[in-house]
């Protein structure tokens, strides 16, 4: 799906008649995908009214509390011994409590495993926050708002200038850029075959990007256009570790991917609207007096499907299992994008 939005990005600045500028697709996208995370956010609080309404009438529990007592009421039915000798199901409590009523030494529990995270980000922030919670989460969220903002206009823009498989190429980088962040900030111990695997890596895209300069190529690296895509890509990628980093860093913070999304796309609105209308113009009804029904869709597909989904899968993926792990699926990107690219962009020529 991101590797799509970078595709799609290409399509609606090369394709419609006339193409969208690089400022106003990236406006124009960030203004859809704000509109439909509002009517989502409209549409589950709308449920969720209806529900409790529902449930109120037909005398149903409406707290947690009841829910978690009968849990609790049926975990100890569970927990009851049924034979001699105990139930391999009991809990350590329980069988405690047995052990002392029979006067026999009660087993001491295994020991709990140690746990990586407590010497991760996370943990540190966390621990921060206890001294001066307001000042940490604003600053968090200054941090995640910043980079994300920066990444997600680096990839909207850079497209417009470049082969979207050039962008992704410099995105494959974020596997290594956040392994040295963790070396750096925790003092991991790096994996040995890092460095190989960073110099092949590194030679490959070499051997990509070189044969694209000055070449004329279609969409390389030709002109101060190419270069700048190219280096919007570059920034693309160092953002994206950034953020990746701090939004893993913040996650017991307890902001949730709703309000990141208001938080981010009203950023970038802000920061859009005001370079786009000078240097991009106000005359709108001239862009798309011309546009057919497909650029319709693919600009309300690009901003309210793969813009609002991939950055919820994001920030869920990388809540769940970390950003370096998250990260080493940017190889998958290059991919997708070339099977992409193939199927919409030169099927369009």
């Amino acid at each position: 799906m991101v590797a799509l939005f970078g595709v799609m990005n290409r399509f609606l600045q090369v394709r419609p008649s006339p193409p969208l500028p690089a400022l106003r697709c990236a406006l124009l996208v960030s203004l859809l995908a704000l509109a439909t995370v509002a009517l989502v956010d409209a549409t589950a609080r709308s449920v969720g009214f209806v529900l409790r309404r529902r449930r109120q009438r037909l005398g149903l529990p409406m707290h947690q509390e009841a829910q978690q007592q009968q849990q609790q009421q049926q975990q100890q039915q569970q927990e009851i011994p049924s034979g001699v000798g105990g139930d391999s199901n009991l809990s350590f409590d329980r069988l405690g409590s047995l052990a002392y009523q029979s006067g026999v030494e009660a087993p001491l529990p295994p020991p709990r495993p140690e746990v990586a995270m407590q010497r991760g980000l996370s943990r540190r922030v966390r621990d921060l926050q206890c001294g001066r919670p307001r000042a940490v989460r604003l600053g968090a969220l200054a941090l995640i708002t910043v980079t994300f903002a920066t990444a997600y206009l680096c990839q909207v823009v850079a497209p417009g200038f470049v082969d979207p498989a050039l962008v992704q190429l410099c995105m494959v980088f974020t596997v290594v850029g956040v392994a040295l962040v963790q070396w750096l900030l925790l003092k991991h111990t790096l994996p040995r075959l890092l460095w190989p695997c960073a110099a092949g890596m590194l030679a490959g895209a070499c051997m990509v990007i070189v044969p694209t300069v000055g070449r004329g190529a279609v969409a390389g690296i030709d002109g101060w256009q190419g270069w700048l895509g190219f280096g919007l890509s570059v920034l693309s990628m160092v953002s994206t570790v950034a953020y990746f980093v701090t939004l893993q860093a913040s996650r017991r913070l307890g902001f949730t991917s709703l309000q990141l999304q208001y938080l981010f796309l009203s950023f970038s609105i802000t920061l859009l609207l005001p370079l786009s209308l000078p240097i991009d113009g106000t005359d709108w009804a001239q862009q798309f007096e011309t546009w057919s029904g497909g650029d319709w869709a693919a600009l309300a597909a690009t901003a309210s499907v793969i813009c609002v989904g991939a950055n919820f899968a994001i920030q869920h993926a990388t809540w769940q299992i970390g950003a370096p792990t998250l990260s080493m699926f940017f190889g998958l990107r290059i991919v997708a994008t070339i099977a992409e690219s193939k199927a919409i962009l030169d099927a369009q020529r």
